[in-house]
């Protein structure tokens, strides 16, 4: 009975987040140890077992290059939180609480940014650099904390999840233009009393949710303030010199001399962000009947899909049935030779014309195909998730045979 239906097409492209590798770009965000303290004291009690997350308003110091290149410098400026569920092992919250807050919170920004630009940083980073900057103010960046005392750190399949119906913390922004940045940092407990900053990811947008939006990852770093560990007046009569104690978290780049001219010309301007927007009592504990059921389970259907999206969704179902995504474990462990043969493959199907291995592959590294693969598996997976969840409302709709749903129900998964 399924196989009969033709797609329409007239049917709407059902689309899904992008998230593509850019390293023509290069993200730089500039913060005070003594910020990501006092955002763990004013987290309150919960936030030093369970992971929490605050948000961010930006300064944003850009240089386009000629070649559409570009360089964002970042200077959170006010940092703030909302209700959220928080335990060992997760976060709930609702983007619109995040957005509520962040307007409620643009004042503090702007008084903030005011205060920050009335000083020399925006002429010294010019005169280092050699180079023009556009400046301008940028919401939503994150900052998720990991239930963990490691360093080596990276997002978890939660926090990059692209389904729509529960996107992850890296992908916050409904609408962008004009390539806005977006940071997404991890921190982490290195004791009870002491929040670091152990991963970062920069990216930039464009488009508009469930349409074309489209999230490019470039280089970062992380470059995080802290006051130097000085010697006693004894110790320094023989000689002892301070100690440096900035540290940093680096994707995608290697540190070198310009990071640190950066950030002394920010550390000589005595700024420190806002943390004021951040309240204890948004952060409460999750119980036993918050929690969602686990195993499978109906979504809760706010509107019927309709038969065109129908169509279209069975169409990208038999599109990807015969795709077997490769384990990024079995992914690292290829030859160079296979690596490029499975990108070219992946890349076929998605975008459905023939791409060469030269074509996918130009000047490309092999840590940079195992990223694209894995990107476009990712899309992949996403695009059939959207395409189930279309095929289950429209079958549990009125106007569709129960029965279909239970034919269909072994191919949901949650």
């Amino acid at each position: 009975m399924m196989k009969d239906i033709k797609p329409n097409a007239q049917a709407k492209k059902i689309v899904t987040l992008k998230d593509k590798l850019n390293l023509d770009n290069q993200g730089i965000i500039l913060i005070n140890d003594s910020s990501m303290q006092e955002i763990l004291k004013k987290s309150g009690k919960l936030a030093k077992d369970n992971e929490y997350q605050v948000h961010f308003w930006s300064l944003v110091l850009r240089h386009k290059a000629q070649d559409n290149s570009i360089l964002d410098i970042c200077i959170p400026t006010a940092f703030f939180n909302y209700k959220q569920e928080v335990s060992g092992a997760s976060i709930d919250f609702e983007l619109t609480d995040v957005e509520e807050v962040s307007d409620k919170v643009l004042p503090i920004h702007n008084m903030k940014a005011t205060e920050l630009l009335s000083g020399s940083l925006l002429e010294d980073i010019e005169s280092y650099m050699g180079l023009k900057f556009e400046v301008f103010g940028a919401s939503l960046s994150s900052c998720h904390k990991h239930p963990s005392t490691s360093l080596s750190q990276a997002f978890s399949s939660t926090d990059l999840s692209r389904n729509h119906k529960d996107l992850g913390v890296v992908y916050p922004l409904g609408k962008a233009t004009d390539d806005q940045p977006n940071f997404a940092l991890i921190m982490i407990n290195k004791t009870s009393s002491n929040s670091m900053v152990a991963h970062a990811e920069y990216r930039i947008v464009n488009g508009t949710f469930k349409e074309d939006i489209v999230y490019e990852q470039g280089r970062c770093a992380a470059l995080i303030s802290k006051p130097k560990t000085l010697p006693s007046s004894i110790s320094a009569l023989f000689g002892a010199e301070p100690i440096d104690n900035n540290y940093n978290a680096l994707k995608n780049c290697t540190n070198n001399r310009i990071f640190d001219e950066i950030q002394y010309v920010f550390e000589t301007q005595g700024f420190e962000a806002s943390t004021d927007a951040i309240c204890e009592d948004n952060i409460v504990e999750q119980h036993t009947a918050w929690k969602k059921p686990k195993g499978l389970k109906k979504p809760t259907i706010y509107r019927s899909a309709t038969k065109v999206e129908y169509i279209e969704a069975l169409a990208e179902v038999e599109k990807y049935k015969d795709y077997v995504t490769i384990a990024a474990l079995t992914l690292g462990t290829m030859p160079m030779a296979q690596l490029q043969i499975e990108y070219a493959r992946a890349y076929t199907i998605y975008f459905g014309r023939n791409v060469t291995i030269k074509e996918a592959c130009l000047d490309m590294s092999k840590d940079d195909i195992l990223f694209e693969i894995m990107a476009v598996q990712e899309d992949i997976e996403s695009d059939c998730e959207e395409a189930l969840e279309l095929i289950m409302e429209y079958e549990m709709s009125s106007e569709a045979p129960q029965q279909a749903y239970q034919d269909h129900l072994d191919l949901y998964r949650y």
